[in-house]
């Protein structure tokens, strides 16, 4: 995924209904699922899925301000002098799964300062970043937009930039379960968000949000067959566990089976089964739902904490996915490909 990867788009959307990253279910949870894998989030750096994108901003490097920045001072309730309004919202108003306990925020190439709402550049991704609140607009008490309504499941916040005396650009996207020296679970989609402050500006902008889709009907079942696995996992053994992350539920990891339940169609025949509509809901997949038509699914398997890659690259040896429509009755067999560029991660789309 691009530069991927306890609070809650418009140009871009989640796979398939979901989302996920249960932030508070960090350990095994109640589904057999397991929490993200950690990834590294500098810029250049490899996200949650492993793709790497260069930050898009100006030339300043880590934390130093962009040129001309004075600092704010601590939070009084009013736009500090000399700052530029940045706004950012995720709305959650179709499915209403997430809370202020979720640690959604704001990520980017920003510094967050929660004594004053400013931020400056930082390149390195390191945090802190900002939390999203649903407590109403910052002008009158809370932490959204201005015009904000409290308590409807759209997540917001406004923080404050020094105006530059040179155009600067904030690279970002959105994760959940975030907190101080966590990385959080990468939600966006696609190319990472950017938003560019001209010099001298003081107008607020509103950066591109994110819009969590309505759950779809189509269900979809992923199977690893471990039997004719790809050449440099040989050594892989059932005890060393299986998991599979997937763009569809924020790349977390969670386990795959081959126990003849939630899904697995047989006990014991080294086909390793992942099925959303057996998963969704709970645990660490409690933000997820089943996939609508149209949708793109990237996933990766993950094979005793290895991800299933030769030469950098997912295999498909002895991967099969499926799905099934609402009220079918089988499992219907969709192609499994790879991603031309990027992590060339496998994929499927759902018909």
């Amino acid at each position: 995924m691009l530069k991927m990867f306890k609070y809650a788009a418009l140009a871009t959307s989640l796979v398939a209904g979901a989302f996920v990253a249960g932030c508070s279910d960090d350990g095994t949870v109640a589904d057999g699922g397991v929490t993200a894998d950690t990834g590294i989030h500098p810029d250049g750096a490899v996200r949650m899925d492993a793709t790497t994108t260069v930050d898009s901003g100006t030339a300043d490097s880590g934390v130093t301000p962009d040129a001309g920045q004075e600092g704010c001072a601590a939070w009084a309730g009013t736009q500090p002098a000399n700052t530029v309004a940045l706004n950012f919202v995720a709305d959650d108003t179709a499915n209403h799964t997430y809370t202020s306990t979720d640690g959604l925020a704001w990520k980017g190439s920003m510094k967050f300062d929660s004594a004053t709402r400013c931020i400056t550049r930082d390149t390195s991704w390191s945090g802190p970043f900002a939390l999203l609140w649903d407590d109403g607009p910052w002008n009158a008490g809370g932490h959204e937009p201005a015009g904000a309504t409290a308590a409807d499941h759209k997540f917001g916040v406004t923080v404050f930039f020094p105006s530059p005396v040179a155009t600067s650009t904030i690279d970002y996207g959105l994760v959940s379960g975030w907190a101080p020296g966590e990385q959080g679970n990468w939600l966006w989609q696609g190319p990472n968000g950017a938003v560019h402050i001209a010099a001298n500006a003081t107008a607020p902008i509103d950066a591109v949000g994110f819009t969590f889709p309505a759950f779809g009907t189509v269900d979809l079942k992923l199977v690893i067959d471990t039997a004719t696995r790809a050449a440099g996992f040989e050594t892989w053994t059932p005890a060393l566990g299986a998991t599979v992350k997937s763009s569809g539920w924020g790349w977390v990891e969670s386990a795959v089976t081959d126990d003849g339940a939630a899904g697995d169609d047989a006990a014991g025949d080294s086909k390793y089964t992942f099925v959303i509509g057996e998963r969704a809901g709970r645990g660490n997949l409690r933000h997820v739902g089943k996939f609508t038509s149209g949708q793109e699914v990237q996933f990766v398997f993950v094979l005793g904490g290895v991800e299933y890659k030769v030469a950098g690259a997912p295999s498909r040896a002895g991967v099969k996915a499926y799905t099934k429509a609402q009220g079918a009755a089988v499992w219907t067999e969709v192609t499994v490909a790879n991603k031309p560029d990027g992590d060339k991660n496998t994929f499927v789309v759902i018909p």
